[in-house]
C-alpha cells in the first residue's frame, strides 16, 4: 500500500512536471475536511493554484495529475462515486470532455508517459522527501523544489 505522502507527491509532481505549481500539498493525516456542508476524513491532498485554473488546458493537466497519483490507473473513465476520492475527482474532471473510450485512453496514455519521464520522477521524489519531513508544503516551497529540480535536470 502506498503512503499518503508518496501519493500526494505523485499528484503534485505531475502538476509541476506540466508547468503548474500547486498552492499546497499536504499529508498531515488524518484530518477532517469540511466539504459541501459535510465533513470528510481526509489523509492528504494537493490544491491547484487558483490563479491559473482558467488557463487553456488546465483541466487536462489536472486530470493527468490525478491519474499520476492513483493506486491504479483506470482503463476507462470512472463513474462518480460521491466519495471525493481520486476516482470521483477524475470522473468529475473527464465528464463531458474525455469520457469517451478513445479520448480517455489518449488522456491515460499522456499520464502514463508523464509518469515515465525522468523530470516527473525526480520531482516526485523531491516532494515526497520534503513532505515526510514537514507534512505540508506551500506554493513557495513547491516552487523552490521545482526550480532546483529543473536546474538539476538541465545540467
Amino acid at each position: 500500500m502506498k503512503s499518503v505522502a508518496w501519493e500526494e507527491a505523485q499528484h503534485c509532481a505531475a502538476f509541476m512536471a506540466q508547468g503548474h505549481i500547486p498552492r499546497e500539498a499536504r499529508c498531515d493525516w488524518p484530518f477532517d475536511l469540511k466539504l459541501d456542508g459535510g465533513v470528510r476524513r481526509c489523509y492528504g491532498y494537493v490544491t491547484p493554484d487558483a490563479t491559473t485554473t482558467d488557463e487553456p488546458g488546465f483541466q487536462r493537466k489536472y486530470a493527468i495529475a490525478v491519474m499520476a497519483g492513483m493506486r491504479e490507473t483506470p482503463l476507462l473513465a470512472p463513474d462518480r462515486n460521491g466519495s471525493t476520492n481520486d476516482e470521483d475527482l477524475l470522473a468529475i474532471l473527464v465528464e463531458g470532455r474525455w469520457d469517451g473510450i478513445e479520448e480517455f485512453l489518449r488522456l491515460r496514455g499522456e499520464a502514463i508517459k508523464l509518469c515515465k519521464a525522468k523530470r516527473y520522477r525526480r520531482l516526485a521524489i523531491a516532494v515526497y522527501e520534503r513532505l515526510t519531513e514537514v507534512e505540508v508544503l506551500d506554493g513557495d516551497e513547491l516552487r523552490e523544489i521545482y526550480e532546483k529540480e529543473m536546474q538539476t535536470c538541465s545540467t
